[in-house]
């Protein structure tokens, strides 16, 4: 996929690879790999690379979203639209999280891709750079012996 080269490729201005950071890209192509389940629930941060075809793909919008929105909700992971392509995304699940380019300016109206690229590129590094989200513990419950002594 084209927008998967770009992506790689600008990761790399950022240092990426040389901070010994792991990016996995998969496309609606392969949705159905064993792979991405297992990326998505060990990710530290999700990516989701936002079109017309991200939102019309039932299984990226529907099972990969919703995955990726439930364990933010859990506080395990941060999730991260990039706007590729103009589309309706103001409207989908996860119009609140910020939308990188900042400016929520789609990559392909920029004059300069490689600049748009560039932008969310800083962006993810600065993400990765940051502590990871930790997630939250279920209350303790007493244990045995002090249930006792409170009666």
């Amino acid at each position: 996929m084209e927008w998967n080269r770009s992506i790689r490729s600008h990761g790399d201005i950022v240092g990426v690879r040389r901070n010994s950071l792991r990016l996995t890209f998969f496309s609606d192509a392969l949705s159905h790999d064993l792979a991405i389940c297992v990326a998505m629930d060990s990710a530290h941060l999700i990516l989701l690379l936002v079109s017309e075809h991200f939102l019309d793909s039932e299984y990226c919008f529907g099972v990969e979203v919703e995955k990726a929105l439930a364990r933010l909700k859990r506080k395990e992971v941060r999730v991260v639209p990039i706007l590729l392509k103009p589309c309706l995304w103001k409207e989908s699940p996860f119009c609140e999280l910020q939308i990188l380019p900042r400016d929520a300016k789609a990559i392909t109206s920029w004059p300069s891709q490689d600049e748009a690229f560039l932008a969310v590129a800083n962006e993810i590094l600065s993400l990765v750079s940051a502590p990871s989200p930790e997630p939250i513990e279920a209350p303790a419950e007493p244990n045995a012996a002090n249930r006792f002594k409170q009666s």
